[in-house]
């Protein structure tokens, strides 16, 4: 994620999340994931754009004011994001499809105004939509690939929505352990990555911005965790239910015996001259849960996630992930990349490429591999655009089209 913006105390979404430095990837502690939208545009008027845009900007400038001002009064912070995207298979015939997400997040700082770390309440509402006729598993399955070209999809309808999260989090014994409860999504606190954040942010692909193997990263239920910091370390632990529900607020499930933990360390070390870095190594185990046709057998993961800061203007990921079992379609996932901070000299953009290797879950089929690249224009304080380009090689169909070209488009609305 971008740690470009120079915020005051008073409005941060945490002391942590604060960033000095006016270039990008340079936030230390950075530990909400997608949830870190809400202090990266508190502040648009901080936040740099193209001239062509500077009308709009000033004619939002009211809304922005009447959002610095409840939270600094109320200690209430909140965005909206729309981000719709569009994705086409030049070679299939000119097989296209589109979706989009609006995100619905906020947080109340409930005890003191000012500071979120005394006691806040975290509160994440998403809506995804199909756009068109495909859904995205469905133009994976005609465009011949098992590799997921976006992380939108709504199948098997064209409509979903869901409380993502809706936690209470608190931070004690000097501001070294944080914790929380109620109902969690993993990664805003587990497997997190500055530089491959989700398929709205950056890159399209979750074989990028997410974990495809782990099974924990597709759930969403009632639980808590607990994270410890030293000065270049923290330690996390979770304890989740393991079949609550994905889209509403349930204690339905709490007593079923059925449970998924994971534990994390990680390492945050500036090294030498390069600048910043995360190191985060992380073990889950999951119950076995369902029956039937919707079993999911009970087992074991492990995934690391790095990511460092190369001086002010690049930074690098790197993702692996190995499963024990195959709940997820695939066994391992191997993932690196990088990305050119403020390229042109416009300070928000970014330009990132990455690849990747998958294994997948079913033994007849053979591993898909890829290249993505990205380039996130900031047209204005609250507007991105993101022109995106996949090739997915050995698809799984046979095709004689190797690799499967994948074109996107993607706006992002930030207000």
């Amino acid at each position: 994620m971008s740690g470009c913006i120079n915020l005051t105390v008073a409005h941060a979404l945490l002391a942590t999340l604060i960033g000095s430095s006016t270039t990008a990837g340079a936030v230390e502690d950075a530990f909400l994931g997608e949830l870190e939208v809400l202090h990266e545009y508190s502040h648009p008027e901080l936040r740099s754009g193209h001239e062509a845009m500077q009308p709009v900007t000033d004619a939002l400038q009211g809304y922005f004011s009447f959002k610095e001002a409840l939270s600094s009064d109320h200690g209430f912070h909140f965005v909206v994001e729309y981000s719709p995207q569009f994705q086409l298979a030049p070679e299939k015939g000119g097989l296209s499809h589109g979706n989009d997400e609006t995100n619905i997040i906020a947080q109340w700082n409930v005890i003191d105004p000012s500071d979120s770390r005394a006691g806040s309440l975290l509160a994440w509402y998403q809506i995804s939509r199909t756009l068109g006729s495909l859904s995205t598993s469905e133009f994976m399955d005609e465009a011949g690939v098992i590799s997921p070209v976006n992380g939108g999809d709504t199948a098997p309808g064209d409509y979903r929505d869901l409380w993502q999260m809706l936690a209470w989090e608190q931070w004690m014994l000097e501001n070294k352990l944080r914790m929380g409860i109620g109902k969690l999504t993993t990664r805003t606190f587990l497997n997190l990555n500055r530089y491959a954040v989700s398929d709205r942010e950056d890159f399209f692909s979750p074989m990028l911005v997410n974990n495809p193997v782990a099974p924990f990263t597709a759930r969403n239920g009632m639980g808590v965790f607990a994270q410890y910091h030293l000065d270049d370390a923290y330690l996390t632990v979770m304890i989740r239910e393991a079949d609550g529900t994905s889209e509403g607020i349930s204690f339905s499930t709490l007593d079923s015996g059925k449970w998924e933990s994971a534990v994390e360390l990680g390492l945050t070390p500036t090294l030498l001259d390069y600048g910043q870095g995360n190191y985060r190594f992380t073990a889950y185990y999951t119950d076995s849960i369902g029956n039937g046709d919707t079993a999911q057998p009970a087992g074991w993961s492990l995934a690391m996630s790095f990511d460092q800061d190369i001086g002010n203007s690049y930074g690098l990921l790197f993702r692996y992930a190995w499963a024990s079992e195959d709940f997820r379609a695939f066994k391992q996932r191997l993932a690196f990349g990088m990305q050119w901070l403020h390229p042109l000299g416009y300070q928000h953009d970014r330009i990132g490429l990455g690849a990747w290797w998958a294994d997948p879950s079913a033994t007849d089929l053979e591993p898909e591999y890829g290249l993505e690249a990205f380039w996130k224009l900031q047209l204005s304080p609250f507007l991105e655009l993101g022109p995106d380009l996949q090739l997915i090689f050995n698809p799984q169909d046979g095709a004689e089209d190797n690799p499967v070209v994948v074109a996107g488009l993607r706006l992002r609305l930030i207000i």
